[in-house]
């Protein structure tokens, strides 16, 4: 019997999934670097954990590629395994459409997430402790983490997803 549980119920197998890029933008980040954000889908049909079978396909996870000095040896290869090397790393001529259509074998994970409330103190300071639900356990929720790139499986061309600078 499949189970069709979304990723929040579960968290992924670490494992190799396939999976295809459907969107990118061109932004900066938090920190004011430029950087690539891109949102992938797995297509693996299922995965199972604790014994049972689980529905993956469709599950979307965010890559982003940052443009520092710093990242660059890990950018490079990145995109050398995925076939991108014509990837503009240049912040002021960026190619986000060229990240469209990949289709790859990647190694994910769910990374557990607890949810944190601030709480005021009586000296007026804060500080953070678990979000509780209903029976006074934590609320926990795992989110999909990309590992390493495992390969590069081919290029949709006709692949219509969105793409902004």
């Amino acid at each position: 019997m499949e189970n069709n549980i979304e990723i929040g119920d579960f968290p992924l197998p670490q494992q190799t999934y396939t999976a295809r890029c459907i969107g990118c933008i061109f932004k900066t980040s938090q920190k004011g670097n430029p950087m690539y954000e891109q949102t992938w889908e797995i297509t693996t049909p299922t995965a199972n954990w604790r014994g049972k079978t689980y529905k993956c396909a469709g599950l979307q996870f965010t890559n982003w590629l940052t443009l520092t000095e710093k990242g660059k040896d890990n950018n490079e290869k990145f995109l050398k395994k995925m076939q991108l090397q014509d990837v503009s790393l240049d912040a002021n001529n960026p190619t986000p459409e060229k990240f469209l259509g990949i289709g790859a074998s990647v190694a994910l994970v769910g990374a557990e997430r607890r949810h944190k409330s601030k709480v005021e103190n009586a000296d007026g300071s804060f500080t953070e402790e678990d979000l509780l639900d209903a029976d006074g356990k934590p609320v926990v929720t795992y989110n999909i983490e990309l590992l390493r790139s495992v390969g590069f499986l081919g290029r949709n061309k006709a692949h219509d997803a969105a793409v902004s600078f």
